[in-house]
């Protein structure tokens, strides 16, 4: 707090008191007190697991935000005020092992800070191989030779991608 005269101050304002000079001469102060907040967050960041669904993708949800910037704090601004993003917000097949996430916190002066963390993406949908349940070839009369055309190989799940390396039918190495 701060002493202006009579006034006990504990916020930024404009205030006024009247002070008596030592030869008794009045005088009204005007004391127009500023209380500037350029300190930055301080942001930690944490680690998460994420795991894709269905559609192969992961958005971060406010839950998983307070657990990525869990501990990050401000001189002024209470966590709860401060305004927390995070680039990226959805994760894809293609962020699979680990993504380097950006934890940016602003506080209500608009001063701004950030971390890196690392948030590490599973992909646990089971994938489900459909047999080829018959392979019907027709031939012309007197033809005993022909190329057989395999079906393509189908296969449920996210994030798959097949590439035939090798061999035919059963036998096939992807």
């Amino acid at each position: 707090p701060y002493t202006f005269g009579t006034l006990q101050i504990l916020e930024a304002g404009i205030y006024k008191d009247t002070l008596l000079s030592i030869s008794g001469c009045d005088s009204i102060v005007t004391l127009n007190l500023t209380d500037d907040d350029d300190t930055s967050p301080i942001v930690l960041c944490n680690s998460i697991d994420v795991y894709l669904d269905e559609s192969s993708t992961y958005e971060l949800t406010i839950i998983d935000i307070e657990n990525l910037s869990e501990g990050t704090s401000d001189n002024r601004t209470s966590y709860d005020n401060l305004t927390i993003n995070v680039k990226p917000e959805i994760i894809t097949c293609k962020d699979v092992g680990r993504v380097k996430v950006q934890v940016i916190a602003f506080d209500e002066a608009g001063n701004r800070s950030f971390c890196y963390v690392w948030v590490y993406v599973y992909n646990e949908v089971p994938v489900k191989f459909e047999p080829v349940s018959e392979l019907d070839t027709l031939l012309e009369a007197g033809i005993c030779e022909t190329k057989i055309i395999y079906p393509d190989l189908e296969a449920n799940g996210n994030c798959l991608e097949f590439k035939q390396l090798d061999g035919l039918g059963p036998d096939g190495l992807f």
